[in-house]
């Protein structure tokens, strides 16, 4: 009974050192995942970008209502400007008069 309470008690402590062994090295490779190449930790690494984020995304919102103020300006620019010379008198010579037309996007203008 004795010899069976030592095997028993042999086997479990091998399997604690396994045990043991085994989860330092879990630790290891889990503190190595933590950090970057640089030695940062990658807690400070993943706030860092979210903080670069939230900016990169205020100033898209930034840029998405300057480009709509700058549509609406953009459209009432002389967009389609045209010269066209003519002879309104067959009779005389050359073509002298002309006609032009500067138009915006909404088709307004002189």
């Amino acid at each position: 009974m004795e010899i069976i309470l030592l095997v028993v008690a042999v086997a479990a402590l091998i399997t604690a050192s396994v045990a043991i062994m085994q989860l330092t090295t879990l630790k290891r490779r889990f503190a190595g995942a933590l950090t970057t190449t640089t030695g940062d930790a990658l807690e400070d690494v993943l706030t860092n970008h979210l903080a670069r984020v939230d900016e990169v995304d205020l100033r898209l919102t930034e840029l998405t209502a300057e480009y709509e103020r700058l549509s609406i300006t953009n459209s009432l620019a002389s967009q389609k400007i045209s010269i066209v010379r003519f002879n309104p008198f067959g009779d005389t010579g050359g073509d002298q008069s002309f006609s032009l037309a500067v138009l915006d996007a909404h088709n307004s203008g002189y």
